[in-house]
């Protein structure tokens, strides 16, 4: 029960000795009583009107209202669908079960950890490079025109405004450590660390495709795994990492 809820049902306890108190004197005891009754009567309906009210509305506009299944209507960060916070000890996503964090690589899960060489030979590992930051976003190209784009506006636009998060290129389609550094230089990206998926295997782990942005957040949570389209949504979800 949310803190307005409790401040109706105090209501609904206090509110009728209250309005006993207030009868005249003169006032015969059945008189009384049956004017408490009604007014009592009056109170719950006002009160059950009220609760309803209550439940239909989105108290904390995060979309979702107690009817819709907002277990904490105060909190804007938990709501049906949200994503699940691992040891927090709240349930984030109104599920019912608190931590329910599962393994996988969709949004709200707990990802798998991986290694993969970078272009200069380095093995780097996802949960040893979340020791280091405050999150992981990982980019999925093939060097394409559309990738260079959207890498262009990535290192402009978002990268700028987020150094605490570590940035990583995942090249899937070069084979090899060294073509794929030669791929990283000729596109000019030198300065962006890119990993080697060579077997495609972390590829296939986040279900991705040319252009797919992952985010990891430094408890291991993925916390976006789409097309990275105008980068808004990669910002948005970086913006709101805790």
């Amino acid at each position: 029960m949310n803190s307005n809820k409790i401040i109706i049902f105090l209501m609904l306890l206090v509110l009728p000795s209250l309005v006993f108190a207030e009868r005249p004197s003169n006032v015969g005891l059945n008189e009384r009583v049956i004017q408490l009754e009604y007014e009592v009567n009056t109170l719950q309906q006002q009160v059950s009107v009220l609760m309803s009210r209550l439940d239909n509305s989105d108290l904390d506009f995060d979309g979702f209202t107690v009817a819709m299944g907002d277990c904490n209507d105060a909190d804007a960060s938990i709501f049906p669908g949200a994503v699940e916070i691992l040891g927090d000890g709240v349930d984030n996503d109104c599920d019912g079960v608190i931590d329910n964090v599962t393994s996988g690589t969709q949004v709200g899960q707990q990802s798998p950890d991986f290694s993969l060489p970078d272009t200069l030979g380095n093995t780097r590992g996802l949960y040893d490079e979340l020791t280091k930051s405050a999150g992981v976003v990982l980019y999925f190209t093939i060097w394409s025109p559309i990738n260079d784009v959207h890498v262009s506006h990535m290192r402009a636009e978002v990268m700028p405004n987020f150094p605490e998060i570590s940035f990583f290129l995942v090249d899937y389609v070069t084979g090899s450590v060294i073509d794929s550094r030669t791929a990283q230089l000729s596109n000019g990206f030198a300065d962006i660390e890119t990993l080697v998926d060579i077997d495609q295997a972390v590829f296939n782990l986040y279900e991705a495709s040319m252009g797919t942005t992952a985010v990891i957040d430094s408890t291991g949570i993925v916390r976006m795994n789409e097309d990275y389209k105008d980068g808004t949504k990669l910002t948005d979800v970086l913006t709101n990492l805790n």
